[in-house]
Formats: structure tokens, C-alpha cells, sequence
């Protein structure tokens, strides 16, 4: 209900409470809008939006100006206003509002607003033709279609719903309608623009290479510099084998001309500092099953996150399951969808992003209008429409090998190549995988053909070519697969063509289109595959290779040409790779000729790729990132771009320079800091200090500068460092710091009284204002140290004296200088520092260094008080030739020792300086316990978000401690207020969880992506000590379906099993274990199953597997059971008694009603006795065509009995026999009426299979 405007103005100046905008005020918008001054404009609107907050003309002002400045998601923010102060219904409001929301990337909001338009105008062709667009942005082409066929039952000719209608149908590939729709839209506007370019991108696809040339000229006629469609022409001629290499090369340029801006762009910059961990960014709209997922996850999966942070930008919203992997796989995930090229390249400018790899190229998502803004020190081009040079001036790399681009086309490309050694892609092969199937030829007794690739790419030069193949291999034929094959027309159009060479239609095999997992089952079809001409196969060919059939290629002119060439390479097929078209019939022939070498090669094929380097992520992941280190450690250097080549050992040189290759540096994050040691960084998300002051810190020992956080630290502002340097030791990272932030460095200088004083290079690199005799410890006093000192005088600082440093609040001393001159030279500085670190020792024979009681002495008595070491070191009293045996020195000889401020001072800190010292504490100190006390002093929710970030808060601190978000969603409930124990639904699946924060966030995305609808998920968390708990909270947030509960103790394994099941109401019930997860369409497949058969008590997919931390999903064949479901329940009972072992099938949708009075107990192996339980009643299916994914480990830190029972004891094997026991005689009791078999004989079968399985003895009678 709309609120009273009167109410909602109660309060505020009289001009706040004025709704209708003054005519003079509307016009004088417009004038500055039409004069070109957009941003006044906007200004203007703004200003009128804060004086007239009420008047809905005020808001529609500013939405307009923002949207005429790209800004749409805050234009379309603005229009929520518009439509929420306006006091009568107003559809064009609720239509503008819709507009900007689909231009803004947020199509799926946009719908509410658009059907609440049609509601009220029916007959509303515009808002109609606006819905099927929404439907075409969210892929739901059904709705599109339907919805445009009702705007064309309105105005047959009405031109928005005719693109959008085109657009849809090429989508669904129904190339012939979208043509025709295409042909009404000329006849009705002939000048469109962007109408000729659809028509000739659709006559490429169909392969009619000249219809396509024809319709671009058209559309160039129209729009002559138009930069995208330039573009398209470029990459449609890729497909005509009547271009060239320079011909390709010289429309690359060409339009580069006319796409880059003319205006001055100023490259984007970040730390040069080429020990950093890289950021990079990654642009794409193929984050799924698409070639561009499929081809860069085991390289993402095998990046150590100490060298590199990745952001995904994403240029559309669609994912699947492969999508949930990459999102795993990087550390920031960002949907780009609707931002303009300018939004876009703000985000990458302020991400502070080293190198962006663009994966879209000119195709589907092509982001060209952010990338010549140069949002990036480094432009990289990698997969996505890679078929050429970009033709971008702007972009430096393309990343490549030494197959796709051979020695002598460098010249033929604007960007510099990076020829990595092996394949420049790396393969991930989907779960589905079928099996390869042997040899067709062998069934058939003809030779199968095959050609899966896109039929755009089947060129009339290369059909001819393949006919003297056929007429070469008699009796064989050639299956060709597309959806272009549904068409009738293009089906004749090809079978044409081959009877022109004399090859009649009975050869020709022509299928539409399939599901991927169906697409790759045709290769158990075919016995040799053929690749396209001049532009390649790409993902296709990794397809049939690794379904067991070899490819044979003649490579083209261009990268496009040579996909196949390089992924034969990289599997060590050379030969089939021909560089003239006699080699290419020759090596089919050969092929086909030799069935015995062609059935051994398809055997052995697939492990033989899956063992190359086509799929070796680790060897490919180690290869791709000293590539990018070694252009990035170049740009530092300040020097161009230069070409990169690899060798097979993974050497790398730029240039002509083989003779001295890069050496390629590690990150600075793995530099381990001797001074503080690191915090815990293990959080997915950093926790917001919320600091408007940087923490000012004066170290004196020139190691602060190479702890992990600090970069980011003084970056962000949160840290302004001064930093005393006596040997110089720190001058290249310190330039770095100082260009990111607050980093002041001072070589050939240090604290002391402010007199000079001789140091002494002790020869490994340190000054020391202590003599070097001095540092030794008595025991070693021996040693001569004569000519092994130089010494130099240099002028110390007193820090009293240092002027312009308002608060010191972090002090850092180490044991090369004199600490207490230090200190008493310092009293007026440390008055009210929040910390201080100094290295003692704890001995008072140590001669110049401060011993522990003096430190805690001068402390005391200026107003701090010992905390805690934050390092030691202790001595070994073995003799000298034994000392560096580890793990045996026992006596404490010195440590870094952190002061805090007394516990009076504590008490009187600002909430400023709680903040700053609980914020030094976490970083840099890893110390929680009193950082969360510090924040907790200041009241409010920082305390508890910070205590939640770290785990120490659950977010509960007790078990239904209700947990909200922005929109009042439960996430953590009392066990009696769960909902999913009073609301019955089809089916519930329980998730135990504990300690799982490595796989929970795969096995919850897993249950998110199901379609079955009529489900609740009960997440039961088993008082985890990890952030298992927090991430359950941020998976499920906003999604009805879940709920989450966290028990106060560890109640142990199977009564977090049972309580699942107790505390949930439905008709069909399953656990999935915390580390699991299950494939798409699960439930709804298993669900389905279960129902139409009712002599099945349980229904599972299929059993597949990982290993610990893997990711390759490998059948379970042991996992496999095939009971009698007609036998006798007595029967099919003794059955599961003898053979389950792998209890994948416990994690089965069963029957609730089927535990009825089933009694739950801590035994080991309890899961036996319940699946013997439920098989009494029922059978089991097991679906092929889903997958339940088991997690195995190699170790477990808990025995099987610990993980049972919650608790550090042993479970007796004799408990789990009477289980079964009694388990039996509650199932005779249940069923006494039907039995068949007595029980004592039962009894005596189901102990003799025990014993013989477990060597246990038998249960008593």
C-alpha cells in the first residue's frame, strides 16, 4: 500500500513537501540537454529530485539524464521512484521503467513491471515487443515467441517485435523463419539499420558465403563506419576460403580504424612492483559449457592464489553446473551484463586490474567498446572467437602456440604473440562423457565419416574435396550433424552439392541438432572424423578425440584454421595433420584402410588425451602464468610489448633473445615476514575495518614492506608507513609501495638518540648499530670476528624529533639497534601509540640486546603492558655438528614481544583507536580473541559481523539465533519453529555437515541448481569449527527452500543423520553428505522415477567419484547393485546383508514412511542395517542418466568411529551385530502376517554372512 504523502513529509522544509514541478523548471532540463550539456543536466535533475522529493515529474527528470549518460541501473532506480510517487496508475511510467531495467542487464525484474502494463493495455504493442525482448535477454525463448505472437496478432508489421522475433528464432536456430521475419522487417523499414547485417550473419551460418557478402555490402551502404559491423564482416570472412591471410589481415586494420576511438585514452595504471600477486581480469560471456568454459578451467583450477587474484567479469547472466566450478575457481565474480563501456571500464580501473584477458573477441558479449578504453596496464587476448588477430591497436598479447601461429606470421598480427609450448588451451572434458563404443565399422562393415563441426564451416571447395574421399573408400558414408540439418532446404542444398561430384544421397547421414551429452554420443558412430576447411574445429575436435575418434585436418590460412592441427599436436597425432588436400585423402585412406591400427587407436585414445598436454592443467596452468609474469615483470621494467616464445622445457624469451631466457620471479606474498607474522587469511570475503584514518606505523627493521597485506594496506589507505632503512635493502619494493600509497622510505638511516653512530655490515646484507661481538651470545663468544666487520658512521633519528606525525600509533624494533635509546628517545612519541614491537631476549648474558624483564619494565612505566611473542626462537644444546638437527632446540633464546597500551589506556581508547589496534591485531598479528573485544567496546553489530567473519560467532552463538538478511529471510532456525517439519512437501533433502568448508559451497550449489520444485533442503550444521556455517549462509540466502540449523555440541555423524530425518515432514526423503554433490535434473529424475514404480523403495543416480580435493568424476562400478526387486522381501533382505559394501545408495530417495518405528543407534556400519531395512520392503533403481558425486578421501583426521559417534571412542563390532538383530526382529514384527521364512532360520542366514563378512562371531539367538 502506497504510504501518505503527507505523513512521509511530516517533517522538513516547506520547499520538501512541494510535489508538482514548476513548467520552467522542465524546460530548462531540456535546454541543457539539448545543448549537448549532459552532465548539467543531470546536476540539475538531481537537484530538483532532493527539492521536490514527491514529485514524480522530479524523478523522471534525473532517471532520463542518467539514462542518457549510459547510467541505466541507476536510471532504472530512479524510475522505481518515479512509479512509487505517482498517485495514479501509469503505464508509460511502468514501461520506462522496464526499458531501463533491460538495459540495464536486469531484463528477469523487468517482467513484473512490463506485464503490469499489458494488464492494463492489452492491445500495448510497444510494452509487448519490450516483454519478448526481457524473454530473449533471460533466454526463455518459448515466452519470447509467444509473447511476439501476440504483439503480431496486434500490428503484423510492427518493427521492434520483428527484430525481437528474429533475433529469438536465430537463437533457437530456425534459420528459414528468421529469415523471413527478417525479409518482412526490409519491406517495412528498408533503411534499418542492423537488419542487413542480421541477414548476411544467417546466410553464413547456412554457408552461403555470397548471400552473406551481399547483404553486408547493403548494410554498409547504410552505415559506412560502423565499427561492429565491420566486425562481423571480418570474422564471416573467415569462413570463405576465398580470403587470405593479408586479405584477413588488412580488414582487421581497416576496422580497428574505425571501431578505436579518435580521442586522447590514457592507459590505465597500477603498482608497478613485479613481485606482486597479479590481478587479473577475466572477460567473458562463455563462463559455462562453451568452448571458452570448457577450455580454461583446469588452467584456473591450477593457479596458486598466493601468485595470481582473478575477478571474472561476466557479460550475461547464464550458468550451469560448469559455471559454479569457475566461480569456485576464481576469487571475485562480477556480472557486467548492462554496463556501459564506460561503467565497464571504471570497474576494471578501480579493481586495479594488471592484465585483462579478453575472451569474448567480436563475437556473442564482445566488450571491443571497454577494451580500446584501455582499462588495463596489460591487454591480453586468449579463447573466445580467437580466429585471427583482434586487428585492436590496443591490445598487446595474444596468447597462442607454436602450431596455431608458426614462425612468419607474426606480421600478421597488431598484437605481440605468446607461444606457450604445448596447446594454447587446456581441455576440461564434461562429467557425461559417454563411453567410446568400438569400432562402427565393425558392426556396419562400411566406413563411417564424420563432421560435427558448426555447418557454417562446410566450404563448397572442401565438399569436392571429401567427395573423392568417399569415391576413394568405397561403400562408406559421411554423417553430418547440425541444427542447420533440420532444415529440408538446406538438407537438399547439401546433398546438391555432393551429386554434382557424383556422390548420391544414400551416402550422405544428415542429423539436426542434440543435447551435448547426445551431440557426443554420435562419435560412437564414427569411425574417422573429418575437420572443416579453411576454418577449423575447435572444441569439436577435443570431442572426438577424446571419444575415441581420430580427426584428420588440411590446416587454413588463418588461427581459425589451425584449432585442429594444434590439438593433434598436442596428443601427439602430427600425421594427421595435412597441409594439402592429396594429404588429406591420403591420411583418411590410410586410416580407414587399416582397421586393426584404427580399433587399437580407438581404445587407447582417450586415456592417451586425457594424458596429454591437450589436458594437463597443472603442466598448462604453470606455462600460462609465467607467460603473464614474465610480460608483466616487462611492463615494470618499461618496456613494450615483445613477442614470447616457449620451448618444450618451458623456457620462455622475449624477442630474438633465446639465449637469455626470463627468469620469472615469484610473488611477493609468498615471502615469508620475519617481523609479523601473517593474520588469517583464509576468509572468502575481507572484513570492512571501516577506517577513515590510516594506521600510521614507523618501523625500523625494513621488513614490514614485505608482509602479504601491507600492499593492499597502504593501497586501500589503511596503513601510511615510515620506514628506517640502514642498508638500502628495501629500494625497488619501497618505489612500488610509495606509487600505491602512504609509504615513506628513508635509506642509509635509522632510530637511535639522534647523534650518529658507527654501524656495522655484519656481511649478509644487515647494518647493525651493534657491534656484531655484542649480538653474539656468550656460548659463543669464541668465535673470531677479526676483518669480518666494516664499519660506518650514519646519523641516527630520535623519534621525539620527527615532526609532522600526528599520532604514532605503530612502533617496530628489531635486535640490530640499541632499543632502549630508542624508547628513551621516544616518550613524547609513544604517549599514545596502540603498539609496539621489539625483539628481546632471554638471557641476561646477551650483551646489547634488550632483555625481556628491562622491555617490560620501560613498558610498564609508560603505559603498556605485555601481550604476547608474536615470534621465538629457541637454542639447542647439541653439540656443534648436531645443531641443525630440527625439532630439537628446547631453550627459549629470544622473541619479537608485543606491547599494548595498559589496561587503564584500553579503557579510554577513542572508538577510532579500538578500531586501529583491533585492525593491526587481526592483519598483522593474527590475534582475534582481542580484536573482537576491542570492537565489541563500541557496541553496535561490528563486533558481531567481525566475530561471524572469523568463525568465532556461528552466526549464533546459540542454536536459533535467527540470522536475517536485507529482506528479513531466516537462515538459522529453532528446532521447533523449522518450517520444513510442519509444512509436508513432496520430497526433503538433508545435508549433515561438519567441517566442510572446502566442498559445502559445491554440494549447496548443487541442491540450487535442481528444477524440482516441490522440495525443502535441511541443512544441519554439527557445531562446526570452520566457516562451513558461513558459507551455508551465503549460498542459500534468499532461497525459500532452505533452511539451516547448528547444534550446540557435536552430537556425532549418524545423529545429525537421524535428526535430519526427524525434523522434516515429506513424503520422500534423502541425505546428501556435506561433501557431495549431484548432477542437474537430479531430483526431478529420481523423484520421477520413484513414483512410477511402487514396487522400488529407493531410487539413486548413477555413483560417480572424486578424490579429495579433484575434480574428476570417475563411475563407481563397485557402487553398482542389481537386487531382485521381485524376490521375497527375506530374500532380497539376506541379499544387501552379503553384498552392500559402497553405501552410495544410502544417500537414495526413499520412502519416508518406510522407517516407521526404525530405530537410529551409534554403531558402526549403522547405514548397513537401514538400507537392509528399506530393500525389505522395496527394490532399488540405480539411473544412468544422473549422477550422485561421492567425495573419497585418501585419510581422514577421524576414525570412522569418531566421525559415528561425535566422540573420542572406539564403536564395538559386536553392537553393530545386534543391531541387526534386532533390526530383523522388528521387521518380523512389523510384517509377521506375510513372512515366508521362520525367523531363526533368517536369523541364522543373515549371522553367517556377518561373520563370514566382518570375522566376527556370531549374534546370539
Amino acid at each position: 500500500m502506497r504510504k501518505d504523502s503527507s505523513s512521509r513529509n511530516s517533517k522538513g522544509s516547506g520547499m520538501g513537501r512541494k510535489k508538482a514541478l514548476h513548467p520552467s523548471h522542465i524546460k530548462r532540463f531540456l535546454e541543457l540537454q539539448q545543448s549537448g550539456d549532459l552532465k548539467s543536466a543531470l546536476a540539475y535533475a538531481e537537484q530538483l529530485s532532493s527539492q521536490f522529493p514527491e514529485s514524480p515529474q522530479a524523478w523522471e527528470l534525473y532517471a532520463n539524464g542518467l539514462a542518457v549518460l549510459g547510467r541505466l541501473r541507476e536510471a532504472a532506480a530512479a524510475m522505481e521512484r518515479v512509479v512509487e510517487t505517482s498517485p495514479v496508475a501509469n503505464p508509460p511510467q511502468w514501461l520506462k521503467l522496464a526499458q531501463y531495467l533491460i538495459l540495464g542487464g536486469e531484463a528477469k525484474k523487468a517482467i513484473a513491471s512490463l506485464e503490469r502494463v499489458v494488464s492494463h493495455q492489452p492491445e500495448n504493442v510497444e510494452a509487448l515487443a519490450w516483454l519478448s525482448r526481457a524473454y530473449y535477454e533471460m533466454d526463455d525463448t518459448s515466452s519470447g515467441i509467444s509473447v511476439s505472437d501476440r504483439a503480431l496478432a496486434i500490428d503484423p508489421l510492427h518493427e521492434e517485435t520483428l527484430v525481437w522475433r528474429a533475433r529469438i528464432q536465430d537463437r533457437l536456430k530456425q534459420h528459414e523463419p528468421a529469415l523471413e521475419t527478417l525479409g518482412r522487417l526490409l519491406d517495412v523499414a528498408p533503411k534499418r539499420v542492423g537488419v542487413n547485417n542480421h541477414i548476411a550473419s544467417l546466410y553464413v551460418k547456412e554457408g552461403d558465403y555470397s548471400n552473406a557478402e551481399k547483404y553486408f555490402n547493403n548494410e554498409l551502404e547504410l552505415s559506412p563506419d560502423n565499427g561492429r559491423l565491420l566486425c562481423n564482416r571480418f570474422i564471416a570472412n573467415h569462413y570463405n576460403p576465398g580470403y587470405s591471410l593479408e586479405d584477413l589481415f588488412y580488414q582487421a586494420v581497416e576496422w580497428d580504424k574505425k571501431f578505436s576511438s579518435t580521442s586522447v585514452v590514457k592507459r590505465a595504471s597500477t603498482l608497478l612492483d613485479p613481485e606482486k600477486q597479479l590481478r587479473i581480469g577475466l572477460l567473458s560471456g562463455g563462463f559455462r559449457t562453451h568452448p571458452v568454459g570448457q577450455m580454461i578451467l583446469p588452467a584456473l583450477n591450477n593457479l596458486k592464489s598466493e601468485e595470481c587474484f582473478l575477478v571474472a567479469y561476466s557479460t550475461n547472466q547464464k550458468g550451469d553446473a560448469l559455471t559454479g566450478e569457475i566461480k569456485d575457481a576464481v576469487d571475485e565474480w562480477k556480472v557486467v551484463e548492462g554496463l556501459s563501456d564506460e561503467q565497464l571500464d571504471k570497474l576494471i580501473r578501480d579493481d586495479s586490474i594488471d592484465v585483462l584477458i579478453d575472451m569474448n573477441g567480436a563475437g556473442e558479449g564482445s566488450r571491443y567498446g571497454t577494451l580500446v578504453k584501455e582499462p588495463a596496464p596489460l591487454l591480453v587476448k586468449w579463447v573466445g572467437t580467437l580466429i585471427n588477430t583482434t586487428g585492436l591497436a590496443c591490445m598487446d598479447y595474444l596468447i597462442s602456440d607454436h602450431v596455431e601461429t608458426p614462425e612468419g606470421v607474426d606480421q600478421f598480427y597488431t598484437e605481440k604473440l605468446i607461444r606457450l609450448p604445448d596447446d594454447y588451451i587446456c581441455y576440461r572434458a564434461p562429467d557425461y562423457i559417454p563411453d567410446c563404443g568400438e569400432l562402427p565399422v565393425l558392426k556396419n562393415g562400411y566406413i563411417t565419416f564424420g563432421c560435427l563441426n558448426n555447418p557454417a564451416k562446410l566450404s563448397p571447395p572442401m565438399l569436392a574435396e571429401w567427395a573423392k574421399l568417399l569415391e576413394e573408400v568405397p561403400n562408406s558414408k559421411l554423417l553430418l550433424r547440425g541444427i542447420q540439418f533440420e532444415s529440408q532446404r538446406f538438407c537438399d542444398k547439401l546433398r546438391e552439392a555432393f551429386a554434382k561430384h557424383g556422390i548420391g544421397s544414400d551416402r550422405l547421414l544428415l542429423e539436426g541438432g542434440a543435447k551435448h551429452r547426445q551431440f557426443m554420443a554420435t562419435y560412437q558412430r564414427i569411425d574417422i572424423a573429418l575437420d572443416t576447411w579453411p576454418y577449423s574445429g575447435g572444441l569439436t575436435t577435443c570431442e572426438a578425440l577424446v571419444m575415441g575418434v581420430p580427426v584428420v585436418t588440411r590446416v587454413g590460412p588463418t588461427f581459425a584454421g589451425r584449432h585442429s592441427a594444434t590439438h593433434l599436436s598436442a596428443v601427439g597425432l602430427d600425421e594427421l595433420v595435412a597441409e594439402s588436400w592429396d594429404d588429406f585423402i591420403h591420411q583418411a585412406v590410410g586410416l580407414a584402410t587399416d582397421l586393426d591400427a584404427l580399433s587399437r587407436l580407438r581404445c587407447s585414445l582417450r586415456s592417451r588425451v586425457m594424458a596429454s598436454p591437450l589436458c594437463d592443467g597443472p603442466r598448462f596452468a604453470s606455462h600460462f602464468y609465467n607467460a603473464l609474469r614474465a610480460i608483466w615483470q616487462r611492463h615494470c621494467q618499461g618496456r613494450a610489448p615483445e613477442r614470447l616464445n616457449f620451448d618444450k622445457s618451458g623456457n620462455a624469451w622475449f624477442g630474438e633473445q633465446k639465449d637469455n631466457p626470463v627468469e620469472v620471479v615469484k610473488a611477493a606474498a609468498d615471502v615469508v615476514n620475519t617481523q609479523v607474522e601473517s593474520g588469517d587469511d583464509s576468509q572468502d570475503e575481507r572484513f570492512d575495518w571501516e577506517l577513515t584514518e590510516p594506521v600510521t606505523v614507523i618501523d625500523n627493521t625494513a621488513r614490514l614492506a614485505y608482509h602479504p597485506e601491507c600492499s593492499r594496506a597502504v593501497a586501500e589507505k589503511k596503513l601510511a608507513v615510515i620506514c628506517f632503512d640502514p642498508a638500502n635493502q628495501l629500494e625497488k619494493r619501497a618505489n612500488a609501495l610509495a606509487f600505491q600509497g602512504d609509504f615513506h622510505h628513508f635509506p642509509y638511516a635509522v632510530l637511535g638518540d639522534g647523534s650518529p653512530r658507527v654501524v656495522y655490515d655484519h656481511g649478509d646484507g644487515s647494518l647493525s648499530t651493534l657491534s656484531r661481538r655484542s649480538i653474539l651470545d656468550e656460548n659463543k663468544s669464541h668465535i673470531i670476528l677479526d676483518g669480518s666487520e666494516e664499519e660506518t658512521r650514519i646519523n641516527t633519528v630520535a623519534l621525539d624529533h620527527i615532526e609532522g606525525i600526528p599520532n604514532l600509533d605503530v612502533l617496530i624494533l628489531d635486535e640490530l639497534h640499541d632499543t632502549l635509546s630508542i624508547l628513551d628517545n621516544g616518550v613524547k612519541a609513544v604517549k599514545n601509540t596502540l603498539a609496539i614491537e621489539v625483539a628481546v631476549v632471554f638471557s641476561t648474558q646477551n650483551h646489547g640486546k634488550l632483555e625481556i624483564g628491562k622491555a617490560i619494565q620501560w613498558m610498564e612505566k609508560h603505559g603498556f603492558r605485555f601481550h604476547s611473542l608474536t615470534k621465538m626462537d629457541y637454542r639447542c644444546h647439541f653439540p656443534e655438528h648436531l645443531e641443525q638437527v630440527e625439532g630439537f632446540a628446547s631453550e627459549l633464546e629470544w622473541g619479537n614481544a608485543l606491547f599494548i597500551p595498559s589496561s587503564d589506556r584500553l579503557d579510554q581508547l577513542s572508538e577510532m583507536e579500538n578500531k586501529k589496534l583491533a585492525y593491526v591485531l587481526d592483519v598483522f598479528f593474527g590475534i582475534k580473541d582481542l580484536s573482537f573485544r576491542l570492537l565489541e567496546k563500541m557496541g553496535g553489530q561490528t563486533a558481531r559481523k567481525y566475530g561471524i567473519h572469523i568463525g568465532a560467532l556461528s552466526p549464533t552463538d546459540s542454536p536459533a539465533f535467527p540470522v536475517k538478511d536485507g529482506h528479513g529471510a531466516s537462515f538459522v532456525s529453532c528446532v521447533d519453529d523449522l518450517k520444513c517439519k510442519k509444512v509436508g512437501k513432496k520430497l526433503c533433502v538433508g545435508v549433515p555437515v561438519y567441517n566442510e568448508e572446502k566442498y559445502i559451497r559445491r554440494t549447496i550449489r548443487s541442491l540450487k541448481e535442481q528444477d524440482f520444485e516441490d522440495v525443502s533442503f535441511l541443512i544441519s550444521d554439527n557445531c562446526s569449527t570452520d566457516r562451513s556455517l558461513s558459507i551455508v549462509l551465503e549460498e542459500v540466502c534468499g532461497d525459500e527452500r532452505f533452511e539451516v540449523f547448528k547444534h550446540e555440541k557435536n552430537i556425532g555423524g549418524y545423529a545429525n543423520f537421524e535428526f535430519l530425518f526427524r525434523s522434516t515432514n515429506s513424503e520422500y526423503f534423502m541425505w546428501l553428505g556435506g561433501h557431495d554433490y549431484l548432477s542437474k535434473g537430479y531430483l526431478t529424475r529420481v523423484v520421477s522415477e520413484i513414483e512410477a514404480d511402487n514396487s522400488l523403495s529407493m531410487v539413486c543416480g548413477y555413483p560417480f567419484g572424486v578424490v579429495d580435493d579433484g575434480r574428476i568424476e570417475t563411475p563407481v562400478e563397485k557402487a553398482v547393485y542389481n537386487f531382485n526387486n521381485d524376490a521375497l522381501p527375506e530374500v532380497r533382505y539376506l541379499e544387501s546383508v552379503a553384498k552392500i559394501s559402497n553405501c552410495t545408495v544410502f544417500h537414495s530417495v526413499f520412502r519416508r514412511r518406510l522407517l516407521r518405528g526404525f530405530e537410529f543407534r551409534k554403531t558402526i556400519s549403522a547405514d548397513h542395517v537401514l538400507l537392509s531395512h528399506l530393500l525389505w520392503f522395496g527394490g532399488i533403481k540405480q539411473i544412468s542418466d544422473v549422477k550422485y558425486i561421492r567425495r573419497y578421501f585418501s585419510s581422514r583426521d577421524q576414525s570412522q568411529s569418531q566421525r559415528i559417534s561425535g566422540e573420542n571412542k572406539v564403536l564395538e563390532r559386536d553392537d553393530f551385530f545386534k543391531y541387526y538383530e534386532d533390526g530383523l526382529r522388528l521387521l518380523y514384527k512389523i510384517n509377521e502376517s506375510s513372512v515366508k521364512v521362520p525367523f531363526s532360520i533368517m536369523l541364522k542366514n543373515v549371522s553367517e554372512v556377518l561373520d563370514i563378512r566382518f570375522s566376527k562371531k556370531t549374534v546370539s539367538q
